[in-house]
């Protein structure tokens, strides 16, 4: 008996089964025979276009993704960061982000390997040949699939890929018009398939990754602020680790972040007993407020003067990193960081909690700081007058930053 089956995503597969005189299946086995919408690729020569899963011999043929996943040796390839990624579009004028429609269907699961991923439904066993968004190792490997295919573009500035989305940089609207001309063709050459209705070209104003850009400065997206807004009263542990993943990741907005937060993060303590008093909803209502109030950043540009402003308390300790624009010659922010006292730290003398605060500033913005001059500003006289000394003392807070460590 053979019959047409659709699989996950548009994938077309031909089943067939072999039953025996008694009615129990014997044999049962599916081939790709064709695929709906264009989802396969052309080969690319210098990289593999297909996923492998290296795991062990006893290994059964038949396991969810979730164990399978405990089990695949990992693909460590590196994801850009997203703030390396906001920094390289300081000078960008014009930019145009495409977002590629069935991203991980671009590759195919190696056909040895397809045997792992097999499944089971109400119809018969299914094994994926392409990539599923569930493996492990998908970002890795579609990462890599990426930056080869625009390894000449990557090399010269003109796109930052960040798994499916792309963007495309450019100066003006002419070089603009001729970059996203080359993009297309190369996507069309390797068979990309492009989500038009999500992608946008030409803009001054461009969204990515929940951040907003526009003419060298950087908001969080409406839609995530208006995700926070909305966001109702934490009444359990799940909803208090949503809230703080949701605000967190727009920290460097947020000047002592850690600090406004630490009511409700201490809720997460082991020892904690929940309870949403007074000080918690004050904290959860101030976070709602500073982001909601469109805080603005600039993109980080080492040929800009340089500041990096530090402060501490018992509560917690931060800095800002500040440049100089040239348009109206003042101080602007362009990170914030921040973080709580360690019971250990709370110990610490004011002047150490201001050594402290520092040094774990300079050792966080320190792929900004390095090569070039910057001034810190403190208001702690005593680490301004141990800066002037010959010999330095030992403490628990030895600045690493002068004797060039960090």
């Amino acid at each position: 008996m053979s019959y047409d089956v659709i699989v996950g995503m548009n994938v077309l597969m031909q089943g067939e089964t072999v039953i025996n005189e008694h009615g129990i299946v014997i044999r049962e086995k599916f081939q790709r025979i064709e695929e709906v919408d264009s989802l396969s690729v052309l080969p690319i020569d210098v990289t593999p276009n297909e996923i492998e899963l290296n795991i062990g011999p006893d290994v059964p043929n038949i396991l969810k993704i979730r164990r399978l996943n405990k089990v695949v040796v990992k693909d460590r390839f590196p994801l850009l960061l997203i703030e390396d990624i906001l920094g390289r579009l300081k000078g960008s004028r014009v930019s145009s982000t495409i977002d590629l429609k069935n991203a991980f269907f671009h590759v195919d699961v190696n056909e040895d390997s397809r045997t792992y991923t097999s499944f089971v439904t109400h119809e018969g066993q299914y094994q994926y040949l392409k990539v599923s968004i569930e493996l492990c190792n998908s970002p890795a490997v579609f990462q890599r699939y990426i930056d080869t295919i625009f390894r000449p573009l990557i090399k010269d500035g003109i796109v930052l890929p960040y798994l499916d989305d792309i963007i495309i940089l450019s100066s003006s609207f002419e070089e603009g018009i001729e970059r996203v001309e080359r993009v297309l063709s190369i996507a069309s050459e390797y068979g990309l398939e492009i989500n038009f209705d999500k992608s946008h070209f030409l803009k001054k104003r461009i969204e990515f990754l929940g951040h907003v850009i526009e003419d060298g400065k950087i908001f969080p997206s409406t839609l995530k602020t208006k995700a926070v807004l909305n966001f109702p009263e934490p009444a359990n542990l799940k909803q208090i680790h949503s809230f703080l993943g949701l605000t967190g990741y727009f920290r460097k907005f947020i000047p002592k972040y850690s600090t406004i937060a630490r009511p409700i993060s201490d809720l997460l303590k082991k020892d904690r007993k929940f309870k949403l008093g007074e000080e918690e909803r004050i904290s959860f209502n101030q976070l709602k407020l500073m982001l909601v109030e469109k805080p603005v950043l600039r993109i980080y540009n080492p040929n800009y003067e340089t500041e990096l402003h530090s402060d501490a308390s018992l509560e917690g300790y931060g800095a800002i990193l500040m440049q100089k624009s040239p348009d109206d010659k003042n101080f602007h922010p362009t990170y914030y960081m921040s973080k709580k006292t360690t019971d250990a730290a709370k110990k610490y003398s004011s002047y150490e909690l201001e050594a402290l605060a520092v040094i774990e500033a300079v050792k966080k913005f320190r792929v900004y700081l390095l090569g070039i001059p910057f001034k810190i500003v403190t208001d702690c006289s005593a680490l301004e007058k141990t800066m002037q000394k010959k010999r330095l003392g030992y403490s628990r807070c030895t600045l690493g930053f002068i004797a060039g460590k960090i």
